[in-house]
Protein backbone atom coordinates (compact mmCIF):
# COMPACT_ATOMS: atom_id res chain seq x y z
CA UNK A 1 0.00 0.00 0.00
CA UNK A 2 1.71 3.35 -1.35
CA UNK A 3 1.18 6.32 1.18
CA UNK A 4 -1.85 8.36 1.47
CA UNK A 5 -2.28 12.38 1.10
CA UNK A 6 -0.12 14.66 -0.88
CA UNK A 7 2.40 12.46 -1.77
CA UNK A 8 0.04 9.89 -3.52
CA UNK A 9 0.00 11.07 -6.76
CA UNK A 10 3.73 11.25 -6.22
CA UNK A 11 4.07 7.40 -5.48
CA UNK A 12 2.02 6.05 -8.42
CA UNK A 13 3.98 7.92 -10.53
CA UNK A 14 7.10 6.46 -9.35
CA UNK A 15 5.51 2.88 -8.93
CA UNK A 16 2.17 1.50 -9.85
CA UNK A 17 1.19 -2.93 -8.62
CA UNK A 18 -0.97 -3.50 -11.68
CA UNK A 19 -1.39 -6.64 -12.81
CA UNK A 20 1.90 -7.85 -10.40
CA UNK A 21 4.45 -5.57 -12.22
CA UNK A 22 5.76 -2.38 -10.72
CA UNK A 23 7.42 0.07 -13.22
CA UNK A 24 10.00 2.11 -11.73
CA UNK A 25 11.38 5.42 -13.58
CA UNK A 26 14.71 6.39 -11.71
CA UNK A 27 16.73 8.71 -12.65
CA UNK A 28 15.06 8.83 -16.32
CA UNK A 29 15.70 4.91 -16.44
CA UNK A 30 12.78 2.84 -16.80
CA UNK A 31 13.08 -0.04 -14.69
CA UNK A 32 10.13 -2.92 -13.98
CA UNK A 33 9.61 -5.54 -11.50
CA UNK A 34 7.22 -8.49 -11.55
CA UNK A 35 5.72 -7.94 -7.80
CA UNK A 36 2.40 -9.11 -5.74
CA UNK A 37 2.37 -6.03 -3.63
CA UNK A 38 4.69 -3.35 -2.82
CA UNK A 39 6.58 -5.34 0.41
CA UNK A 40 8.18 -7.46 -2.59
CA UNK A 41 10.60 -4.30 -3.33
CA UNK A 42 12.21 -5.89 0.59
CA UNK A 43 12.90 -9.17 -1.56
CA UNK A 44 14.95 -6.53 -4.16
CA UNK A 45 17.68 -6.10 -0.77
CA UNK A 46 18.30 -9.84 -0.64
CA UNK A 47 18.35 -10.30 -4.60
CA UNK A 48 20.71 -7.09 -5.45
CA UNK A 49 21.87 -5.97 -1.89
CA UNK A 50 20.69 -2.65 -2.79
CA UNK A 51 16.81 -2.20 -3.28
CA UNK A 52 14.67 -1.60 -0.13
CA UNK A 53 17.37 0.76 1.21
CA UNK A 54 17.21 2.77 -1.89
CA UNK A 55 14.19 2.37 -2.48
CA UNK A 56 12.80 4.20 0.95
CA UNK A 57 15.51 6.80 0.29
CA UNK A 58 13.71 7.57 -2.94
CA UNK A 59 9.81 6.78 -1.40
CA UNK A 60 10.29 8.33 2.22
CA UNK A 61 12.84 10.99 2.05
CA UNK A 62 13.11 12.78 -1.19
CA UNK A 63 9.75 13.71 -2.61
CA UNK A 64 9.02 17.55 -3.26
CA UNK A 65 5.58 18.72 -3.90
CA UNK A 66 5.70 22.25 -5.48
CA UNK A 67 8.20 24.33 -3.09
CA UNK A 68 7.21 21.74 -0.21
CA UNK A 69 8.48 18.73 0.98
CA UNK A 70 6.85 16.11 2.67
CA UNK A 71 8.46 12.83 5.18
CA UNK A 72 6.13 10.09 5.23
CA UNK A 73 8.59 8.27 7.81
CA UNK A 74 10.42 4.84 7.49
CA UNK A 75 7.85 2.51 6.28
CA UNK A 76 6.27 1.62 3.10
CA UNK A 77 2.88 1.64 4.05
CA UNK A 78 2.70 4.14 6.60
CA UNK A 79 0.23 6.52 6.15
CA UNK A 80 0.97 9.60 8.08
CA UNK A 81 2.58 12.56 6.00
CA UNK A 82 4.40 15.83 7.36
CA UNK A 83 4.96 18.78 6.12
CA UNK A 84 8.56 19.33 6.67
CA UNK A 85 9.25 23.03 8.35
CA UNK A 86 11.89 25.64 5.88
CA UNK A 87 15.00 24.21 7.58
CA UNK A 88 14.21 20.56 7.19
CA UNK A 89 13.11 21.12 3.95
CA UNK A 90 16.44 23.18 3.50
CA UNK A 91 18.64 19.77 4.58
CA UNK A 92 16.22 17.81 2.37
CA UNK A 93 17.37 19.48 -0.83
CA UNK A 94 20.53 19.01 0.33
CA UNK A 95 20.38 15.06 0.58
CA UNK A 96 18.54 15.13 -2.88
CA UNK A 97 21.59 14.85 -5.22
CA UNK A 98 22.96 11.93 -3.00
CA UNK A 99 19.86 10.45 -3.23
CA UNK A 100 19.11 10.50 -7.22
CA UNK A 101 22.81 8.83 -7.05
CA UNK A 102 21.66 6.31 -5.09
CA UNK A 103 18.46 6.13 -7.37
CA UNK A 104 20.65 5.76 -10.51
CA UNK A 105 22.31 2.95 -8.54
CA UNK A 106 19.56 1.01 -8.15
CA UNK A 107 17.85 1.23 -11.46
CA UNK A 108 21.16 0.02 -12.73
CA UNK A 109 20.99 -2.83 -10.53
CA UNK A 110 17.68 -3.61 -12.23
CA UNK A 111 18.87 -3.29 -15.54
CA UNK A 112 21.79 -5.46 -14.89
CA UNK A 113 19.93 -8.33 -12.88
CA UNK A 114 17.09 -8.27 -16.31
CA UNK A 115 20.24 -8.36 -18.92
CA UNK A 116 21.86 -11.37 -16.53
CA UNK A 117 18.56 -13.13 -16.79
CA UNK A 118 17.91 -12.10 -20.55
CA UNK A 119 21.02 -13.53 -21.51
CA UNK A 120 20.96 -16.80 -20.30
CA UNK A 121 22.32 -15.99 -16.84
CA UNK A 122 26.09 -16.59 -16.13
CA UNK A 123 27.46 -18.04 -19.46
CA UNK A 124 30.15 -20.93 -20.35
CA UNK A 125 33.97 -20.26 -20.53
CA UNK A 126 33.46 -16.68 -19.17
CA UNK A 127 37.35 -15.41 -17.96
CA UNK A 128 37.36 -12.53 -16.03
CA UNK A 129 39.20 -10.44 -13.04
CA UNK A 130 37.54 -8.49 -10.64
CA UNK A 131 39.51 -5.89 -8.97
CA UNK A 132 38.97 -4.96 -5.22
CA UNK A 133 40.18 -2.32 -3.18
CA UNK A 134 39.51 -1.88 0.40
CA UNK A 135 37.30 -4.46 2.86
CA UNK A 136 35.02 -3.40 5.62
CA UNK A 137 37.24 0.01 6.76
CA UNK A 138 35.35 3.46 5.98
CA UNK A 139 36.57 4.42 2.58
CA UNK A 140 34.13 4.93 -0.17
CA UNK A 141 35.02 2.18 -2.49
CA UNK A 142 35.50 -0.54 0.60
CA UNK A 143 33.30 -3.44 0.24
CA UNK A 144 31.57 -4.80 3.38
CA UNK A 145 32.93 -7.98 5.31
CA UNK A 146 29.74 -9.37 5.46
CA UNK A 147 29.33 -8.71 1.43
CA UNK A 148 32.61 -9.45 0.55
CA UNK A 149 32.10 -13.50 2.28
CA UNK A 150 28.89 -13.65 0.17
CA UNK A 151 30.56 -12.47 -3.08
CA UNK A 152 33.07 -15.26 -2.08
CA UNK A 153 30.97 -17.51 -1.71
CA UNK A 154 28.81 -17.39 -4.79
CA UNK A 155 31.89 -16.82 -7.02
CA UNK A 156 33.28 -20.40 -5.67
CA UNK A 157 29.64 -21.50 -6.98
CA UNK A 158 29.70 -19.89 -10.83
CA UNK A 159 33.58 -20.00 -10.98
CA UNK A 160 36.84 -22.02 -10.93
CA UNK A 161 39.07 -19.36 -9.22
CA UNK A 162 42.69 -18.49 -9.78
CA UNK A 163 46.20 -16.63 -9.51
CA UNK A 164 45.46 -13.51 -12.06
CA UNK A 165 48.84 -14.34 -13.57
CA UNK A 166 47.20 -18.03 -14.50
CA UNK A 167 45.10 -16.36 -17.17
CA UNK A 168 46.51 -16.43 -20.28
CA UNK A 169 46.91 -20.31 -19.51
CA UNK A 170 43.37 -20.60 -19.04
CA UNK A 171 42.67 -18.52 -21.49
CA UNK A 172 44.09 -21.06 -23.51
CA UNK A 173 41.83 -24.11 -22.12
CA UNK A 174 39.35 -26.25 -24.33
CA UNK A 175 35.79 -25.15 -24.78
CA UNK A 176 33.11 -26.41 -22.64
CA UNK A 177 36.31 -26.23 -19.78
CA UNK A 178 33.90 -24.03 -17.51
CA UNK A 179 34.10 -20.81 -15.88
CA UNK A 180 37.85 -19.34 -14.86
CA UNK A 181 38.06 -16.09 -12.75
CA UNK A 182 40.72 -14.17 -10.51
CA UNK A 183 40.40 -11.62 -7.46
CA UNK A 184 42.63 -9.17 -7.56
CA UNK A 185 43.57 -6.22 -4.76
CA UNK A 186 45.21 -3.07 -5.52
CA UNK A 187 48.04 -1.36 -3.41
CA UNK A 188 48.30 -3.57 -0.80
CA UNK A 189 46.65 -1.97 2.25
CA UNK A 190 46.50 -3.53 6.14
CA UNK A 191 42.35 -4.15 5.61
CA UNK A 192 43.24 -6.84 2.78
CA UNK A 193 45.35 -8.50 5.61
CA UNK A 194 42.67 -8.04 8.70
CA UNK A 195 39.21 -8.26 6.82
CA UNK A 196 39.80 -9.76 3.66
CA UNK A 197 42.48 -12.59 4.14
CA UNK A 198 40.38 -14.23 7.26
CA UNK A 199 37.30 -14.39 4.53
CA UNK A 200 39.70 -16.11 1.89
CA UNK A 201 40.89 -18.10 3.76
CA UNK A 202 38.00 -19.71 5.19
CA UNK A 203 36.05 -19.33 2.04
CA UNK A 204 39.21 -21.17 0.61
CA UNK A 205 40.02 -18.29 -2.09
CA UNK A 206 43.40 -18.01 -3.73
CA UNK A 207 43.57 -14.09 -4.34
CA UNK A 208 46.37 -11.45 -6.28
CA UNK A 209 47.39 -8.75 -4.04
CA UNK A 210 49.30 -5.63 -6.55
CA UNK A 211 51.51 -4.48 -4.06
CA UNK A 212 53.12 -0.25 -4.05
CA UNK A 213 56.52 -1.49 -2.81
CA UNK A 214 57.45 1.75 -1.76
CA UNK A 215 54.51 2.05 0.66
CA UNK A 216 55.37 -1.19 2.28
CA UNK A 217 54.55 -0.80 6.03
CA UNK A 218 53.75 2.75 5.35
CA UNK A 219 50.67 4.41 4.90
CA UNK A 220 49.37 5.61 1.31
CA UNK A 221 47.08 8.57 0.72
CA UNK A 222 44.55 8.08 -1.94
CA UNK A 223 41.84 10.63 -3.14
CA UNK A 224 42.01 12.12 0.99
CA UNK A 225 41.93 9.35 2.51
CA UNK A 226 45.09 7.47 4.33
CA UNK A 227 45.45 3.69 4.80
CA UNK A 228 47.92 2.01 6.53
CA UNK A 229 49.40 -0.70 4.36
CA UNK A 230 50.56 -4.26 5.18
CA UNK A 231 54.33 -4.92 6.12
CA UNK A 232 57.11 -7.01 4.91
CA UNK A 233 56.17 -10.19 7.14
CA UNK A 234 52.75 -9.79 6.70
CA UNK A 235 53.27 -9.86 2.89
CA UNK A 236 55.13 -12.81 3.23
CA UNK A 237 52.58 -14.62 5.25
CA UNK A 238 50.27 -14.06 2.68
CA UNK A 239 52.63 -15.58 0.21
CA UNK A 240 53.42 -18.65 2.10
CA UNK A 241 49.67 -19.00 2.08
CA UNK A 242 49.23 -19.10 -1.92
CA UNK A 243 48.20 -15.92 -2.01
CA UNK A 244 49.89 -14.31 -5.51
CA UNK A 245 51.86 -11.28 -4.41
CA UNK A 246 52.23 -8.77 -7.76
CA UNK A 247 53.36 -5.68 -8.21
CA UNK A 248 51.82 -2.48 -8.62
CA UNK A 249 55.01 0.26 -9.26
CA UNK A 250 57.06 1.72 -6.70
CA UNK A 251 55.16 5.11 -5.83
CA UNK A 252 51.83 4.62 -7.62
CA UNK A 253 52.93 6.89 -10.06
CA UNK A 254 50.88 6.82 -13.17
CA UNK A 255 53.47 5.71 -15.87
CA UNK A 256 51.79 7.07 -18.80
CA UNK A 257 52.54 10.63 -17.58
CA UNK A 258 55.75 10.45 -16.18
CA UNK A 259 59.45 9.93 -18.40
CA UNK A 260 59.72 6.53 -19.97
CA UNK A 261 62.84 5.50 -18.67
CA UNK A 262 61.24 6.62 -15.18
CA UNK A 263 58.12 4.16 -16.37
CA UNK A 264 60.88 1.66 -16.84
CA UNK A 265 63.16 2.29 -13.61
CA UNK A 266 59.40 1.69 -11.69
CA UNK A 267 58.05 -1.52 -13.14
CA UNK A 268 61.82 -3.25 -12.98
CA UNK A 269 62.42 -2.21 -9.52
CA UNK A 270 59.23 -3.15 -7.84
CA UNK A 271 59.24 -6.30 -9.48
CA UNK A 272 62.54 -6.86 -7.87
CA UNK A 273 62.19 -5.78 -4.68
CA UNK A 274 58.93 -7.75 -4.62
CA UNK A 275 60.65 -11.16 -6.27
CA UNK A 276 63.56 -10.31 -3.37
CA UNK A 277 61.20 -10.16 -0.29
CA UNK A 278 59.07 -13.37 -1.29
CA UNK A 279 61.76 -15.18 -2.68
CA UNK A 280 60.07 -16.44 -5.75
CA UNK A 281 59.05 -14.85 -9.10
CA UNK A 282 56.87 -11.96 -9.48
CA UNK A 283 55.33 -12.24 -13.21
CA UNK A 284 52.21 -10.12 -12.70
CA UNK A 285 51.74 -6.67 -11.81
CA UNK A 286 48.74 -3.80 -12.66
CA UNK A 287 49.14 -0.74 -14.19
CA UNK A 288 49.04 2.37 -11.12
CA UNK A 289 45.26 4.14 -11.85
CA UNK A 290 44.98 1.65 -14.30
CA UNK A 291 46.30 3.52 -17.38
CA UNK A 292 48.78 2.97 -19.65
CA UNK A 293 50.03 3.98 -23.42
CA UNK A 294 51.62 1.58 -25.85
CA UNK A 295 55.13 2.23 -24.40
CA UNK A 296 54.63 1.36 -21.09
CA UNK A 297 53.09 -1.82 -22.08
CA UNK A 298 55.97 -2.43 -24.19
CA UNK A 299 58.17 -1.41 -21.02
CA UNK A 300 56.07 -4.36 -18.91
CA UNK A 301 56.93 -6.64 -21.54
CA UNK A 302 61.15 -5.66 -21.28
CA UNK A 303 60.97 -5.96 -17.53
CA UNK A 304 59.95 -9.33 -17.56
CA UNK A 305 56.23 -9.11 -16.99
CA UNK A 306 54.06 -11.78 -18.59
CA UNK A 307 50.66 -10.96 -17.35
CA UNK A 308 49.46 -6.96 -16.45
CA UNK A 309 45.89 -5.94 -15.16
CA UNK A 310 44.44 -2.59 -16.25
CA UNK A 311 41.08 -0.47 -15.44
CA UNK A 312 39.25 -1.32 -18.28
CA UNK A 313 35.77 -2.59 -17.38
CA UNK A 314 35.46 -6.15 -19.12
CA UNK A 315 35.73 -9.76 -19.93
CA UNK A 316 38.93 -11.41 -20.55
CA UNK A 317 39.10 -13.55 -23.91
CA UNK A 318 41.60 -15.63 -25.85
CA UNK A 319 42.53 -12.29 -28.28
CA UNK A 320 43.28 -10.29 -24.92
CA UNK A 321 46.82 -8.70 -24.56
CA UNK A 322 48.04 -10.11 -21.86
CA UNK A 323 49.95 -7.24 -20.75
CA UNK A 324 46.38 -5.19 -20.82
CA UNK A 325 43.84 -7.22 -19.28
CA UNK A 326 40.44 -5.83 -18.13
CA UNK A 327 39.18 -6.17 -14.69
CA UNK A 328 35.69 -5.58 -13.53
CA UNK A 329 35.84 -3.30 -10.68
CA UNK A 330 33.64 -3.95 -7.72
CA UNK A 331 32.14 -1.46 -5.56
CA UNK A 332 30.17 -1.69 -2.22
CA UNK A 333 27.03 -0.80 -4.35
CA UNK A 334 27.00 -4.01 -6.26
CA UNK A 335 25.62 -6.30 -3.10
CA UNK A 336 26.26 -10.15 -3.76
CA UNK A 337 22.83 -11.04 -5.66
CA UNK A 338 22.24 -10.81 -9.20
CA UNK A 339 23.79 -7.15 -10.00
CA UNK A 340 27.18 -8.53 -8.46
CA UNK A 341 26.83 -11.94 -10.80
CA UNK A 342 25.60 -9.95 -14.08
CA UNK A 343 29.85 -7.93 -13.61
CA UNK A 344 31.54 -11.10 -14.61
CA UNK A 345 28.94 -12.06 -17.53
CA UNK A 346 27.90 -11.35 -20.65
CA UNK A 347 25.32 -8.68 -19.45
CA UNK A 348 27.34 -6.03 -18.47
CA UNK A 349 29.19 -6.43 -21.99
CA UNK A 350 25.59 -5.80 -23.34
CA UNK A 351 25.09 -3.02 -20.87
CA UNK A 352 28.18 -1.38 -22.01
CA UNK A 353 27.46 -1.46 -25.35
CA UNK A 354 23.67 -0.49 -25.00
CA UNK A 355 25.29 3.27 -23.20
CA UNK A 356 28.08 3.04 -26.04
CA UNK A 357 31.07 2.60 -23.49
CA UNK A 358 32.99 -0.31 -24.55
CA UNK A 359 35.30 -0.63 -22.31
CA UNK A 360 35.02 2.08 -19.92
CA UNK A 361 37.36 3.41 -17.55
CA UNK A 362 37.63 3.05 -13.51
CA UNK A 363 39.54 6.08 -12.24
CA UNK A 364 41.19 3.76 -9.20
Amino acid sequence: MGPAGPLKQAYYNLTSSSEGVFHAHLAGVPVSFHAEDASEWRRLEEIEGVGNECFLAVLAKAFKLGDVFYDVGSNIGQTEVRELSREEGRAMNEIQDATMGRARRFAAAGIHGTLFLLTGGLGRDITAALMYHSIEVDVPWAVPAAMFRKQMLRLKEDFRIVPFGRLPAECQRPPGSGNVIAITFDDGRLDNYVHALPILEDVGVKATFFIITSAIGGTFTFTGYQSPMMDESQLREVASLGHEIAAHGVSHARLDCIPLPDAFSELVNSKRHLEDLIGMPVPSMAYPFGEFNRAVRDCAAEAGYTCSGTAKHGLITPKSDWLQLPRVNINPNLGSGLYFRAQASHAMELYERLRGRSPRSIDY
